[in-house]
């Protein structure tokens, strides 16, 4: 892995944040039938979802690359894992179908945007695997994660402006480690999400810190083993999962793939006063260090999912998941506030209009209505 600079800026943001860009969407899959993603059932959805309907030309749908990665949807052994590869693909297809068709966003952009048909959008992978849109060209950036009861996905489009897609022709050729840019000069996102359990593989706390060790470094060990060794085993787990999820929200921004060496990022989570989340808001700033040096041009939102509404085990009931998203690299440090806040209840978030949550049935319902429309 390249040593090179990891927070090289892009452009800087102006007034963004008073207009929420940020958009999150989750998915609870746990109530999908399994019937419903045996290969058989999905096959029809799949055909009508993307491949073109009659009248249209095949390149109007996706590249054949695009098609390959919706077949393999049907390569995963297990049900879950198609229902979850399905979601992936319909969410931002989804999300930026609504938005392009929404008038009173549209026209807050410089450039007239016609209303797009589901299948006029096109996606692409970069080599490390981060998709982006290709088609329209748009000042926006997306990324998806998935665990247990949940697919999320973060949006930030800047509908000031349209822009060429030519910056993504060859998304390694910014001159950063990061060889994932977004078409957007403004910011990525990067979201990760976490079911709240000790994995089933591992005996206790320890163990899994253990499992985790080549991911964090000294000091933020420390750290986690501090509250293990006073006998706070639950807020051991806290801190190693608030360790992982944020570093791996960064790293989906940075679009480095799995090779990425997570001890080049430090999280000095116990420079944060108070040390309890609920009161952190104001006492949490300049906390990320990349290569040794701190990075203020990136900030992290949370949100706490519930568990999903199927079946699911008392622990995953009762602890839900925790949702992650790094926005950056802004051109100046973001100042005046956390660069890591107190994590947002999912019903607060609601409210204020910035997530949407989603059954798996509401999902494909939407999409076919959508696939649909003349």
């Amino acid at each position: 892995m390249s040593q090179s600079k990891l927070d090289t800026p892009l452009d800087n943001q102006q007034g963004a944040q008073s207009r929420r860009p940020l958009q999150l969407w989750a998915v609870d899959v746990s109530e999908w039938p399994a019937t419903q993603s045996s290969k058989g059932a999905l096959q029809p959805l799949l055909n009508e979802f993307f491949e073109p309907h009659e009248g249209q030309a095949a390149s109007s749908t996706s590249s054949q690359k695009e098609r390959d990665i919706h077949q393999r949807v049907l390569r995963y052994v297990r049900e879950i894992d198609r229902t979850r590869s399905l979601a992936a693909l319909l969410l931002p297809r989804i999300a930026i179908v609504q938005l392009l068709n929404d008038a009173s966003l549209t026209s807050q952009t410089s450039t007239a945007l016609a209303p797009t048909a589901w299948h006029d959008l096109c996606f692409d992978r970069t080599r490390e695997g981060r998709p982006f849109l290709t088609h329209p060209s748009l000042g926006l950036d997306f990324n998806i994660s998935h665990d247990g009861d949940w697919v999320v996905m973060a949006l930030y489009i800047d509908l000031s402006s349209s822009i060429s897609t030519a910056t993504q022709s060859n998304p390694s050729s910014e001159p950063i480690t990061p060889p994932a840019a977004s078409p957007s000069p403004h910011t990525r996102v990067g979201i990760d999400v976490m079911s709240l359990h000790l994995p089933h593989f591992e005996s206790s706390p320890s163990s899994f810190l253990d499992t985790m060790q080549d991911s964090v470094t000294p000091a933020e060990e420390g750290w986690v083993r501090s509250a293990l060794h006073a006998g706070q085993s639950e807020e051991g787990l806290e801190r190693l999962w608030d360790l992982w999820t944020h570093k791996e929200a960064l790293t989906k921004n940075l679009g480095l793939g799995l090779g990425f060496d997570f001890k080049r990022v430090e999280l000095a989570l116990w420079e944060c006063k108070p040390q309890d989340r609920r009161e952190r808001r104001g006492k949490c700033e300049e906390v990320l260090r990349m290569d040794g040096r701190k990075a203020d041009q990136y900030v992290f939102t949370e949100v706490s999912l519930p568990a999903g509404k199927g079946n699911g085990s008392l622990e995953q009931r009762k602890r839900g998941s925790k949702l992650v998203v790094c926005q950056g690299p802004f051109a100046a440090p973001q100042g005046g506030g956390d660069q890591i806040a107190p994590s947002i209840a999912h019903k607060q978030a609601e409210e204020e209009g910035w997530l949407r949550i989603w059954t798996m049935q509401e999902l494909v319902d939407e999409a076919k209505r959508l696939a649909t429309a003349r």
